[in-house]
Formats: C-alpha cells, sequence, structure tokens
C-alpha cells in the first residue's frame, strides 16, 4: 500500500529506523519533549516509532488494525520529534500519511476523535462534541460592543481571521479576539471579521486524517477569505496560522495564492508598537513566563513577536522555562487527544505547569486560546498544588496601553 506523501519521505524513513537515536539517548531535542513517550514510554510513542510503522507497511509486512491506529493517533502532533531529528525526517507528514490510511480504511480516528469529525462534518466546526454552543451567536458573542466592519459585506484590507477555538468559549478566550480589533483599529489599519460566516479551516480534520472533509473545509474557507479583498489575514488560533501560511500552500488540490499574506496577531501587534502606533504606557508590576504554541513556536517559526510584546509592557519581567521555542514543552491540547487519551493531555499540561511553576513566574503567558483553556483546566485539576495566573499576550499588552 502507498501513503500520500510517500515519494517525499520514503528513503528517510528507512533512515530513521537505522539510526534510533531518539530512543537510546536523552537527547533533549527529541524524547525529552515528547509527552507521548513521557507518559508511556513505548517506541511506538515516539517518532521513530512512528516511522518504524511507516515502514512497515511500506514493506508490506504491517497491518493497519486497532492497536497500530492506537498508536498514530496517541499523539499531539506537537512536531518536537521532527523538530530534533538528526536525520531531519518529516515524521508529522509521516503521521498525518498513517492516519489518512486509517481513516481510508475506516479504523481511524479512536475514541471521541470520531466525534470531532462528525461535528466538523455536520456544524462546520469541531466543538458540538465538547459540550461547546459554537453556533453563529455563539462565534459572535465577542463582538457585541465593537466597532469593526463585516468582511462579508464590506472590503476590507487586514481580515482578523478568530478560529474555531474562540468559538463558543467563555468570555476569556473572547477577550483575545476582541483585544486584538481595538488594537489594530487603534492601531490605524483597515480591519474586518467575517463573524458568524467565518469557515472553518479545516485543519483539524487534516490532522485527524480526514482528507476529503479538510478539503472540502478548506475551499469553503479559501473562497470566503477572496471575497473580502484582504491582502493580509491575521490570525488568532496558532494552528489556522499554521495552515493557512504554509499547508494550504503546499497543498496542490488547494490552489491557496501566495499573494495573501497570513501573519499571527502577535506579529502585526510586535510591528505597530515597533513603528510606535501604538505605545505601551501603563506600568504593569508581574514576573511572567510564556507558553510557546506548538504550532507557532514549531510549526511557524514564530517565537520572538510575543516575546517582544511582553517585553514592551513597562514593568512586566519575562523569565524563561528550560523548555521554549523550537523545544517547548507541549500543553497536551493537540487536536483530538484531550478526548481520546485524556491521561495523555492531562499529564502533558501538569507537567507543563510544574515546568512554568519553576521559574518563580506569577503569570503564565500564552499566544493561543486552546493553549490557555488547556492551562486553566490543568490548574483546576491541580486542586491548589499549581499557582500561577493564566494570561494571554495580546489582552496583557491591551491593558498596558489604556
Amino acid at each position: 500500500m502507498r501513503l500520500r506523501n510517500q515519494d517525499f519521505y520514503e528513503e528517510y524513513v528507512f533512515t530513521c529506523n537505522r539510526c534510533k537515536s531518539c530512543t537510546i539517548t536523552d537527547d533533549e531535542r527529541c524524547l525529552a519533549v515528547c509527552p507521548s513517550y513521557d507518559l508511556y514510554g513505548f517506541f511506538t510513542d515516539c517518532g521513530g516509532g512512528k516511522a518504524h510503522i511507516a515502514q512497515k507497511i511500506l514493506e508490506g509486512s504491517g497491518t493497519i488494525g486497532p492497536e497500530v491506529c492506537e498508536a498514530v493517533y496517541r499523539c499531539l502532533l506537537c512536531q518536537a520529534c521532527k523538530e530534533g531529528c538528526p536525520v531531519t525526517i518529516d515524521t508529522y507528514l509521516v503521521i498525518r500519511d498513517l492516519r489518512e490510511a486509517m481513516v481510508e480504511k475506516g479504523v481511524g480516528p479512536v475514541g471521541r476523535q470520531k466525534e470531532v469529525l462528525a461535528s466538523l462534518a455536520a456544524a462546520g466546526h469541531p466543538h458540538r462534541c465538547d459540550g461547546v454552543q459554537a453556533g453563529a451567536g455563539g462565534r459572535t458573542e465577542w463582538l457585541q460592543g465593537l466597532k469593526v466592519k463585516d468582511a462579508s459585506e464590506e472590503r476590507c484590507a487586514y481580515l482578523l481571521y478568530i478560529g474555531c477555538s474562540v468559538a463558543g468559549q467563555d468570555g476569556a478566550a473572547g477577550a483575545t479576539p476582541a483585544a486584538a480589533v481595538r488594537l489594530l483599529a487603534r492601531s490605524g489599519l483597515d480591519v474586518g471579521v467575517l463573524a458568524g460566516r467565518e469557515q472553518c479551516c479545516g485543519a483539524v480534520a487534516a490532522e485527524l486524517g480526514d482528507r476529503k472533509l479538510f478539503l472540502r473545509l478548506a475551499r469553503n474557507n479559501i473562497e470566503a477569505i477572496r471575497r473580502t479583498g484582504a491582502h493580509t489575514v491575521v490570525t488568532i488560533c496558532p494552528l489556522c496560522h499554521a495552515y493557512l501560511k504554509r499547508e494550504y500552500l503546499e497543498d496542490e488540490d488547494l490552489g491557496w495564492s501566495a499573494e495573501i499574506d497570513v501573519v499571527h496577531i502577535t506579529e502585526v501587534l510586535a510591528d505597530v508598537a515597533g513603528k510606535g502606533l501604538i505605545e505601551p504606557v501603563r506600568e504593569i508590576r508581574k514576573k511572567v513566563t510564556y507558553h510557546d504554541p506548538c504550532h507557532l513556536g514549531r510549526h511557524s517559526q514564530v517565537s520572538e513577536a510575543p516575546r517582544a510584546l511582553i517585553a514592551a509592557i513597562p514593568g512586566v519581567e519575562l523569565v524563561e522555562m528550560q523548555r521554549t521555542r523550537g523545544h517547548a514543552y507541549c500543553c497536551g491540547g493537540g487536536t483530538g487527544v484531550r478526548l481520546a487519551f485524556p491521561r495523555l493531555s492531562e499529564a502533558a499540561v501538569a507537567a507543563r505547569l510544574e515546568e512554568a511553576q519553576l521559574t518563580g513566574a506569577e503569570m503564565l503567558l500564552t499566544a493561543c486560546p486552546q493553549c490557555r483553556r488547556q492551562f486553566e483546566e490543568g490548574l483546576k485539576a491541580s486542586r491548589g498544588s499549581a499557582r500561577l495566573e493564566i494570561g494571554d499576550v495580546v489582552t496583557l499588552f491591551e491593558a498596558s496601553t489604556r
């Protein structure tokens, strides 16, 4: 059997399984940032193990059954294994291809991850299975009282793309896009939002292996974005950023245009702050640490813009965790893992919260709505053993500009 991108990585899959350095050394580039291997300790749970599964399938000596399927989906797709791989194998692509093969055979995904795909197919967002009411009303509650263009009716230069990770969540999650709208408007940028008409980017479907659903959602999304006339898409969610910025361009079946620039909100704000269009003047005396979201720091290599915003806030002291930027530890909220493998998700967030506390910081900041939600739930689960305030870079920066 063939895997979709087999020609791209076939040679490296076999090279990987002659190496196996990630399992016989304590190389911090690899296993020290792999939550799956940390918890389960099996070779199949590291990047090399997934490549080994692919090798057996390519050789015709392996079959896709329930146990193999679970091993492939028991992964946060944080890309830490790809970042540190000595032979530079694209383990992220290998795992996605394996998942596509499993969906085609009807054995994947696993557990409640199937509900995520069902929600995407029926409702256009992944939250129905998670008890989140994310219909048109839920997706626009945060817009109340804001003056911003409706990009479905008026053309705009900058489209603020909100993403499903904000839709239907509580006020804390909605505070980030609301702050982004206000800051972009104060910078003099011509910004609009699609509000309840925004389409899902399809990233969750892609990462769970349902390529047909991904293509349908992505094409709808591309059409909606093009109609706005925007030359720049500003994302809130790092997962949306990674897909709109790179995955859409690299997928020849989509025809996405490189002429439309895609930037994360922290990049735009760091730029306008650097130009003096927005000046943080209010002192905020806090010691903070910053968590690099996997799809922002590793997938998209956006690590310095959030730190630049933090550094611009008067009174704030940034202290770094041991594992940062490309080697940051995942929060445990990766695609579908929180629903299908809650123990893995809980172990990952507990480890990251502990690491944050070791810095002596009062506040843990991130630039991802999903990471923020994961940390807030991790704090509740700790029952007081973890004492940190959870915050967002954008909202903290806005607070300093008032």
